[in-house]
């Protein structure tokens, strides 16, 4: 029962995120007044939301299904790649932006360091943890929770970039033809 219910709350939580991050939400938040600064607000509902999921994943009994050092190694490993790619994406992104510190609406577009390789390595960087994370709890909770989490992902990749197509219009289009959404070529074109 509480699989059944960790599984209905994570989904939950994906689509209420998704819906959240939408235009008609951001408008009816912004409109009503309420919320001073929208982005803030997402970014802090995002994280009270998931804390009472992560608790019942922690509450609850697991049964690993391999027990193996060299898997636990290769996890960290992968957590590590995960941290790697997190920080090269730090210079890249305009933080105070995300964060709702500033109040922009217009993302700027830029395609060096690691986005010239790949358009999404915070989402890359995001599964490898958690595959990271679930090659070292290998369970079905875990896994579960890592295939919803994907599944969410690749939704709303295609949802951001419907925005940035919006937004920045042929030099978007032209960058997704160019560069791998998720997985970057070894070798540049």
């Amino acid at each position: 029962m509480l699989y059944f219910l960790f599984l209905v709350s994570l989904t939950l939580y994906f689509f209420l995120h998704s819906w959240l991050a939408s235009k008609t939400a951001r408008s009816i938040f912004v409109r009503s007044g309420i919320i001073w600064s929208y982005r803030i607000f997402y970014n802090i509902f995002s994280l009270i939301t998931l804390i009472p999921i992560f608790l019942l994943y922690l509450g609850s009994e697991h049964r690993n299904y391999l027990d193996s050092d060299l898997i636990k190694l290769l996890g960290l490993a992968v957590i590590i790649l995960s941290l790697l790619l997190f920080r090269s994406c730090i210079p890249l992104y305009n933080w105070h932006q995300f964060s709702g510190l500033t109040s922009s609406q217009k993302t700027d577009f830029v395609r060096k360091g690691i986005l010239g390789r790949l358009r999404h390595p915070l989402y890359l960087a995001t599964i490898l943890f958690v595959g990271g994370i679930c090659m070292i709890e290998l369970n079905l909770w875990s896994i579960s929770a890592w295939v919803i989490m994907v599944w969410y992902i690749l939704i709303g990749i295609k949802l951001e970039e419907k925005k940035l197509i919006e937004e920045h219009g042929t030099k978007y289009i032209n960058y997704r033809k160019e560069v791998p959404m998720l997985i970057p070529r070894l070798r540049r074109n």
